[in-house]
């Protein structure tokens, strides 16, 4: 019994949403998708905005992804932590304030607070 309860207690949970890599996309359709440049996301900085796609893990009745903000609040090289800038639509699992990690390759758009 307290075997089953160790393991239950250091499993991780399924995650319930990812970030999207919005590459393949821009390749398909580089007329119509744009992304930021590596020159301006190389400027970002704590307290600026970058829009990523969530994608849910699974069906949802709306949508199964949203473009949402978030505010940056640490840069560590291509690895970036801000906190969720708005409350999902359509991810029940999300809200805003949360805490999200995220790569170079995820950001879909940015504004510089200066």
């Amino acid at each position: 019994m307290v075997g089953d309860w160790l393991k239950k207690l250091f499993q991780s949970p399924k995650p319930t949403w990812s970030l999207d890599d919005p590459t393949p996309r821009l390749k398909e359709a580089p007329y119509t998708f744009f992304v930021p440049s590596p020159e301006r996301i190389a400027l970002l900085q704590p307290k600026d905005l970058v829009k990523l796609i969530f994608r849910s893990a699974g069906p949802r009745e709306n949508w199964d992804a949203e473009k949402m903000w978030v505010e940056v609040t640490d840069v560590h090289g291509d690895s970036f932590f801000g906190m969720l800038a708005n409350d999902p639509f359509d991810i029940p699992q999300l809200k805003a304030g949360d805490r999200i990690e995220f790569q170079k390759r995820n950001i879909i758009d940015l504004e510089l607070a200066n």
